[in-house]
């Protein structure tokens, strides 16, 4: 399964059909600022989640044990 395909694929498409997506000459809104710093810590789980899964399976364990961690958690993370 190719996770960041989908994961990015599935984002661009919540962000167009959620209207997220304005256009470049009008200014976002308190609530775009909001949905965007949601948007951004939700894929922060899931490339964590990647990271999991392809740690477990590089040292021989099953991938689907990985789990979401809360958004707590992730966004503290270095980049």
């Amino acid at each position: 399964m190719e996770v960041p395909f989908l994961i990015t694929t599935g984002i661009a498409a919540s962000a167009r059909g959620r209207g997220f997506v304005a256009p470049r000459r009008s200014r976002r809104t308190d609530h775009d600022r909001r949905r965007l710093t949601e948007l951004k810590v939700e894929l922060d789980q899931y490339w964590d989640l990647l990271r999991q899964r392809r740690a477990l399976r590089e040292f021989g364990n099953d991938p689907d044990k990985a789990e979401v961690r809360a958004a707590k958690i992730v966004e503290n993370y270095e980049q």
